[in-house]
């Protein structure tokens, strides 16, 4: 399994501790949870950012190695989907 960066664990860990097919976390959840700021490309960037193509990226090797993958961005929300 590729490697996810130390900032990006936290997360990790929350999303594979919730239950439900949908998480919604806003920009400031995500924040709260890593205990960092995410990278202005998170905020700019989005599309690319979030994407599910983990090549080079792992804020992407993150919420895969948890089972869920980003299937909606909206303003400064983002929702993963449980994989399984």
């Amino acid at each position: 399994m590729p490697l996810v960066a130390r900032k990006y664990i936290p997360l990790t860990a929350y999303l594979k501790r919730k239950r439900g097919r949908f998480i919604t976390l806003s920009f400031d959840q995500i924040e709260e949870i890593t205990g960092e700021p995410l990278p202005n490309s998170a905020k700019v960037l989005k599309r690319r950012w979030w994407s599910n193509n983990i090549k080079g990226r792992t804020q992407g090797t993150g919420w895969l190695n948890a089972g869920r993958r980003v299937v909606g961005l909206e303003g400064t929300r983002v929702c993963f989907r449980r994989e399984n």
